[in-house]
């Protein structure tokens, strides 16, 4: 039901009006922000550092959130994912240690998330 809902691609002037859902992870008074997007003059921000807050904003309000697009599981049937023109690009990495060989927990959460991307991909 969201007003921007069937719009192919967005623009940074579409959002104008509309508050901003940003995760926020926190730890020992520090906070990083995952959203690259600036904040516009007048706008509200609601900040949370629960991914299942932020989605439960985003389905029961005209808030938008940016990221990565990788949404997966049953909150897709609740939201929208639409491209923003011009968007700052997002990167998504990973950072080991060269020697120490990486233990088959990590193994598999490197093929999860890829197989997540992929289905993002597919499904988008």
């Amino acid at each position: 039901g969201h007003p921007l809902a069937d719009c192919q691609v967005l623009t940074q002037e579409d959002l104008e009006g509309y508050p901003q859902v940003r995760f926020r992870q926190e730890k020992s008074g520090l906070h990083f922000d995952e959203d690259t997007l600036e904040v516009l003059d007048n706008q509200t921000i609601m900040y949370s550092n629960d991914r299942g807050t932020v989605m439960n904003l985003l389905t029961a309000s005209d808030a938008y959130a940016s990221g990565l697009g990788i949404v997966n599981g049953f909150i897709k049937e609740q939201i929208v994912l639409i491209p923003l023109a011009d968007s700052p690009v997002h990167t998504l990495g990973y950072v080991t240690n060269n020697k120490r060989k990486n233990t088959p927990i990590m193994e598999a959460f490197i093929a999860r998330v890829k197989e997540s991307l992929a289905e993002s991909e597919t499904t988008n």
